[in-house]
């Protein structure tokens, strides 16, 4: 049998026996490979040695006793064989698989592969290969997480998340932080301040067993209030003196009227089926607009008293002061005004004008539920051009060019600041838009809805006002929350 020359270009492997079965010191060495190969003779007798020597049978030709590991007798499968470093190759580029490419060169006009192997393997668990100059800190949301590391219980949206723009307003230069700590609600329909607390309404359809008062504070505390006589109704209607035990008023749905005397532990009906949301404390009474227009008045259990004024009333506020507003509609086509009323009932009337900007007067009319907010000389209501507001000397100023729709208003002081929620159908946020007293817009913050809550929503629908402690109070189906505020 002929005898394998070795290549020139192989690798020493050390002692390895040869294929044949012999050496370089012998040739009289049985062919161990002999009895393997079945090569028969013309006469079909043995093979003699020449036929043994000169035949080059092919591959196919060749029998593999199953017997034996391999036709090298080596064992299949080395387990324990350390294979060294295994080579990683660029799977961008083409492999040659000629039998010219040896392990470990590379073409002389070719990269070397160790050299790309840190971009193709870096899977940026440790950031960026390199800094990225339109990312910054500022950019990015605060976490607002608790000192368990849980986040907050509601999605606030920071100031510099989002658009840059939100409803198309500039943001404020500072804008309202939020404080107190997490308080887990959802689904809330009113908020009033009580004290160093606040009084939060919650309808049965809510994350809450069901409906009721919660009493809440900075802290984190909540205490549910007893509320004896709602039977866990829905409240569309919230307010009181605010203090943490006295006067409650509530308008349940369906048109109830109940006044709780001892901060919400019990409650007494007034008056049933014809009342409406929006009642207001006031003036040592209880006042709530009547389904049919009217204004309705308490001065005690089961004193309920009709007040009739000179056009349909749409929304009350109180002024803080000794003054109850009204916004009425004229029904004779005329300009809408405001009543103020006193604590004997009398009241005066002071007619809106329309051409205090030089538009028309359609825009200052009253939406169909307005939302009227009063403080001191000032008072504002939304109307079908925006949000309508009278400065503290007396003039009349329209603002709109925001996105979204006006769902709560109150004023954070004395000298007319106004804090308007605008709530978006599209992004399920509330923005809260500050108009100054010179008439400047900003939003101060945003708010959505709670990330583990799917009924929850971003509509802010209730604003209280705590000058005591500088916050605001804001309720929805988010829950409830209270914003720190600046001052530009």
């Amino acid at each position: 049998m002929r005898k394998p020359q070795p290549g020139a270009d192989d690798e020493d492997l050390g002692e390895l026996p040869p294929l044949d079965g012999e050496s370089e010191d012998s040739e009289d060495r049985p062919d161990a490979l002999d009895r393997h190969l079945d090569v028969p003779s013309d006469d079909g007798g043995p093979e003699d040695d020449e036929v043994a020597e000169d035949a080059t049978p092919d591959d196919g030709e060749i029998g593999v006793d199953q017997e034996e590991p391999s036709w090298l007798n080596e064992e299949p499968d080395a387990s324990t064989l350390d294979l060294g470093p295994v080579a990683l190759v660029d799977l961008g580029q083409e492999v040659g698989s000629g039998d010219d490419d040896r392990p470990g060169e590379v073409e002389e006009d070719g990269e070397v592969i160790e050299d790309r192997l840190e971009p193709i393997l870096d899977s940026g668990d440790e950031g960026p290969l390199a800094p990225d100059e339109d990312l910054r800190d500022e950019d990015l949301p605060s976490l607002d997480a608790d000192d368990d590391g849980e986040g907050a219980d509601t999605a606030f949206v920071d100031a510099g998340f989002a658009a840059d723009e939100p409803l198309g307003l500039e943001w404020a230069s500072r804008p309202w932080p939020r404080v107190g700590a997490p308080l887990g609600l959802s689904g809330a329909t009113a908020v009033v301040c009580a004290g160093r607390c606040a009084v939060v309404a919650f309808g049965s359809e809510s994350g809450e067993r069901q409906g009721g008062l919660v009493q809440v504070d900075l802290e984190g505390s909540r205490t549910t209030l007893p509320a004896a006589g709602l039977d866990g109704s829905d409240v569309d209607g919230l307010a009181n003196d605010g203090t943490e035990s006295g006067t409650v008023a509530v308008v349940l749905r369906g048109g109830l009227l109940a006044t709780s005397r001892d901060g919400g532990a019990h409650f007494q009906p007034d008056v049933s089926g014809i009342a409406r949301g929006g009642c207001v404390v006031a003036l040592g009474r209880v006042w709530a607009p009547s389904q049919t227009g009217a204004l309705l008045t308490t001065s005690g259990p089961g004193r309920v008293e009709i007040l009739a004024l000179p056009g349909s009333l749409v929304a009350i506020a109180s002024d803080g002061g000794a003054h109850l507003v009204a916004l009425l509609r004229s029904s004779e086509d005329k300009a809408p005004a405001l009543a103020r009323i006193g604590p004997d009932l009398s009241f005066s009337l002071e007619r809106i004008a329309f051409d205090c900007d030089g538009t028309d007067g359609k825009s200052f009319e009253p939406t169909v539920h307005a939302i009227l907010a009063a403080r001191a000389r000032s008072v504002a209501y939304t109307a079908r051009g925006g949000v309508v507001r009278r400065n503290a000397d007396g003039r009349w100023q329209r603002f709109d060019g925001w996105d979204g729709r006006v769902t709560a208003m109150t004023f954070v002081d004395d000298d007319g600041t106004l804090l308007a929620a605008a709530y978006s159908d599209v992004e399920d946020t509330t923005g809260l838009v500050r108009i100054d007293p010179s008439g400047n817009l900003s939003v101060v913050a945003r708010i959505g809805a709670m990330r583990d809550q799917g009924d929850s929503d971003g509509r802010v629908v209730s604003l209280a006002c705590d000058d005591t402690r500088g916050v605001v109070w804001v309720a929805g189906g988010f829950g409830v929350a209270a914003f720190s505020m600046g001052v530009d």
